[in-house]
């Protein structure tokens, strides 16, 4: 059975006999195709079946992994570089120095979830823990570096000249000004609130 290039190729010797020149020169050319072209080639050789291309081999789990880690990060970077959201790439929310309005509602709402589940388990609610909380809803470690921390935090804020609570409003003072507070007066009267209702609780019991 011939094939179009076949066909193509006995049109172009039978051309060559003929005087016009630039029939002979076209006639040439199409000599020089290769005799295995298929009528729906397109100029390309047949791949060969026994060597698979590069982009067709089969990729590990190893390196899909290694591949998308990578892309991650430099994704990541590239974010963080222009200032957008990591996760989608949107305008940053006030409130929050890496994320969108979105994607911070769903962080905070995936870690209030973690940390009430973690806290029913009797596990110790610092994330990437799982040793049991045998102080309060922390392990021995993690209590330890919080009050660390909390130590750290307080001095240095206590030293700005803000509340130690919020770290934003400046402090508050007595009503007799007699002395001034280690917090604002928002965060103050917050916890007077609430230690008088503890106080009327007990009371009543």
């Amino acid at each position: 059975m011939h094939t179009a290039a076949t066909t193509i190729i006995k049109i172009a010797k039978n051309a060559m006999r003929q005087p016009s020149v630039g029939a002979t020169t076209i006639a040439k050319h199409i000599c020089k195709m290769p005799a295995n072209m298929e009528s729906n080639d397109t100029g390309r050789r047949k791949p060969n079946p026994r060597k698979p291309r590069r982009h067709e081999m089969p990729m590990t789990k190893e390196k899909r992994r290694e591949y998308e880690r990578i892309r991650n990060q430099r994704r990541y970077q590239e974010r963080k570089a222009a200032g957008v959201c990591r996760k989608c790439g949107r305008d940053l929310d006030p409130k929050s120095q890496a994320l969108c309005t979105h994607h911070r509602q769903l962080d905070n709402a995936r870690s209030i979830t973690e940390f009430y589940r973690k806290k029913d388990m009797g596990l110790c609610v610092t994330t990437g823990c799982v040793s049991i909380a045998t102080h309060g809803i922390y392990c021995e470690r993690h209590r330890e570096k919080t009050r660390i921390a909390t130590q750290a935090r307080y001095k240095e804020r206590l030293r700005l000249g803000v509340c130690v609570d919020c770290g934003k409003n400046e402090l508050g003072r007595h009503r007799d000004d007699s002395k001034r507070l280690v917090r604002c007066q928002s965060c103050h009267d917050v916890i007077m609130k609430s230690v008088h209702k503890h106080r009327e609780r007990d009371v009543q019991d």
